[in-house]
């Protein structure tokens, strides 16, 4: 049986994705970030450390005169500590002067997870997992998959940003990082075995010289850089996993997608975990390359491969303060062992006792605690940060509709719904986005009325991470009294439309305050299914607030999805290409769940859907939920929708939303 090889490394840099603008057709390059973001500057360096007992358990009750950090040999005095568990939060101790929940497994096919726009506070562990596709044999991309999957399905935590990349076959849209599952089961559903771009070919003279590896940013933005995804015919490719010769270039790809994810973590706040799944690479002086990653590297060995490859990827972690697993045949338990050394970790300041010299630095971190076993990186680059550039604000919105942290400046939520246009297989997508009035500066006209405006800047990409669209829109709000109280009481709303033709589209969208500069940030990820095949299918969930049971007025929820515990909850979706039975009647049958925190907490018995529709082959499902008796707070709504007619592989459809409850 084989084995397979991964290269896990955990990373204590920080990165952003990229997301392209409505006009230019290069990004520009990224500045430094304004998000709450520790960073190696001239005042202060961080290090990451990863503290066990003799039981490999995270130490985490340890205090900054627990620590000794050394730089070369000589102390330094800490200034900060924090320590950040994905399990019980974060902890801080010192000044920086100068400086989910898993989804509820119901039936197969459900899940009742909603992705949520996480901000710099909220991320507390990142991990991106590499998947080396030219070197991996196909009979072990099964297992890959189902390790991943499981990663996705069970273990992925609230504040959790995962990615998937390929080192070749790779689609911008699949490969960002995000929290939202349906992208990833998507992106490691089109795991599979590629061959090596023919421009990483050896020279025909047979100097065994190469080229650069022309490694091409996602230029979308949605996802992190690739390899390009060239595939010639068989006589101008090397076929994947492969001996003698071909061994370079397949090692040169994997090494500089890695390094390239490794640049695009600079942005992003929380524990950097880099997994490279790969077949087996050969030996390379990594001294100073596994230097440059200012991390942890901990290598996973999934394919039984030579002993230089081994060695290659044990250097790697040793480097770094990481750790090897190789040679294993349980993916999941290897995987396991890696990813636990990042559930709890402790972030350490100290002001460098010399100027940086852009030399390299060892470092090393001391515990006193009897038998604790710290991992961290060997040493870092000591060169200073350049001073920010001045942006425009066009920079500004293009930035932070790459990065894949959201911007609390403003607070912005937003809601995507769709139904597909009558004797159309498109859909129409209708973005309500609500601003919370309470961030925008108001300023008071002469007229007496509340002044306010904003920007809202708005890109539609497909699978691909093309542009498809946008919006481009200032708003100006002056509003009387009434409407000022009220806007405090309900937010501002936005509403765009546009029209989209079957696929995978991502929204991502700015709103920016134009006096103050303040920026807000949201991303959808969303279906629009294919009507023509006749496949069970379902529209947006579509909530509204009754004021009381007995209510006819429903009113739709803003893009908040807020609703007083003292109305009732009413929700609607319609449902496309049910099968018809006996007497040309559909049989379908629905059940609601209400779920927080990974946990049910209500799931009515399965019932018929009611035969009301206004277009052939179409059902409209309207249910009512009361919330007298409902603590405030944040739930799930799922909707799930069963055709015992239809072809057993598409018989179940769901659908999430999550609400807020308030007094």
């Amino acid at each position: 049986m084989r084995k397979v090889l991964a290269c896990y490394l955990c990373l204590s840099i920080t990165l952003s994705t990229a997301a392209q603008a409505q006009q230019p057709q290069q990004p520009p390059p990224p500045q430094p970030g304004d998000e709450e973001v520790l960073r190696i500057t001239t005042e202060l360096v961080q290090v990451d450390a990863v503290v066990l007992d003799k039981n490999d358990q995270p130490i985490t009750d340890l205090k900054m005169s627990d620590f000794e950090v050394y730089d070369g040999g000589k102390k330094q005095e800490l200034q900060f500590l924090e320590f950040v568990s994905v399990d019980a939060g974060r902890r801080t101790e010192g000044a920086l002067a100068g400086a989910g929940a898993n989804a509820v497994k119901i039936a197969p096919g459900v899940d009742t997870s909603v992705a949520r726009d996480l901000s710099a506070r909220d991320v507390r562990r990142v991990v991106a997992f590499v998947v080396d596709d030219v070197t991996i044999p196909a009979a072990d991309f099964a297992r890959v998959r189902l390790m991943l999957t499981d990663f996705i399905d069970n273990k992925m935590q609230e504040g959790d940003l995962v990615a998937v990349v390929r080192t070749v076959g790779g689609q911008g849209l699949l490969e960002q990082f995000t929290n939202d599952k349906q992208i990833l089961r998507r992106a490691v559903a089109q795991l599979s075995v590629r061959s090596i771009p023919p421009y990483l070919a050896l020279s025909s003279e047979g100097t065994g010289a190469i080229g650069p590896p022309q490694v091409a940013v996602d230029v979308a933005g949605t996802g992190v850089a690739t390899a390009t995804d060239t595939v010639g015919s068989p006589s101008d490719t090397i076929e994947g996993p492969s001996e003698g010769t071909n061994q370079v270039p397949r090692a040169l790809v994997a090494l500089s997608v890695s390094n390239q994810v490794v640049d695009s973590l600079r942005q992003i706040p929380g524990r950097k975990n880099l997994v490279l799944i790969s077949g087996g690479l050969p030996l390379f002086d990594l001294t100073r390359a596994g230097s440059n990653t200012a991390g942890r590297v901990d290598p996973l060995l999934l394919g039984e491969r030579s002993l230089t490859e081994q060695l290659t990827l044990r250097a790697l972690a040793g480097t770094t303060g990481g750790l090897a697993v190789v040679n294993v045949n349980n993916f999941g338990n290897a995987l396991d062992r890696v990813l636990a050394r990042s559930r709890a970790y402790y972030r350490l300041a100290f002001r460098p006792s010399e100027r940086f010299d852009n030399k390299f630095h060892k470092i090393e971190v001391r515990v006193r605690r009897p038998g604790a076993r710290v991992s961290t990186a060997e040493g870092f680059f000591a060169r200073e940060e350049r001073a920010p550039v001045a942006r425009t604000k066009e920079d500004d919105i293009i930035r932070a509709a790459r990065s894949p942290v959201a911007r609390r400046d403003l607070d912005v939520s937003a809601d995507l719904q769709y139904r597909f246009v009558p004797a159309s297989n498109q859909a129409q997508l209708d973005i309500n986005a609500q601003i919370d009035a309470h961030k925008l500066k108001f300023e008071r006209t002469p007229e007496g009325k509340y002044h306010a405006a904003f920007e809202v800047v708005g890109f539609v990409f497909d699978q691909a991470g093309r542009n498809r669209g946008g919006i481009s829109q200032t708003v100006t709000a002056d509003l009387t009294e009434e409407d000022y109280r009220r806007a405090l009481a309900a937010g501002l709303g936005y509403t765009a439309s546009t029209q989209l033709a079957p696929g995978y589209y991502q929204v991502r969208l700015v709103v920016r305050e134009v006096g103050t500069g303040s920026l807000g940030t949201v991303s959808r990820y969303f279906e629009v299914p294919d009507l023509s095949n006749k496949q069970l299918t379902m529209s947006s969930i579509l909530l509204y607030s009754l004021d009381s049971p007995g209510s006819k007025t429903p009113v739709s929820l803003s893009a908040s999805r807020a609703i007083s515990r003292r109305h009732d909850l009413r929700y609607a979706a319609i449902i496309y290409n049910p099968k018809a039975g006996e007497g040309g009647k559909p049989q379908l049958r629905s059940r609601l769940i209400v779920s927080q925190g990974g946990k049910v907490l209500f799931q009515e018995p399965e019932q018929p859907v009611e035969a009301k529709g206004a277009e052939p082959g179409q059902l409209v499902k309207i249910g009512q939920l009361g919330l007298s008796k409902v603590n405030p707070g944040r739930y799930v709504l799922t909707l799930v929708v069963t055709d015992p007619l239809a072809d057993k592989k598409r018989q179940v459809i769901s659908r999430s939303i999550d609400f807020t409850v308030t007094n």
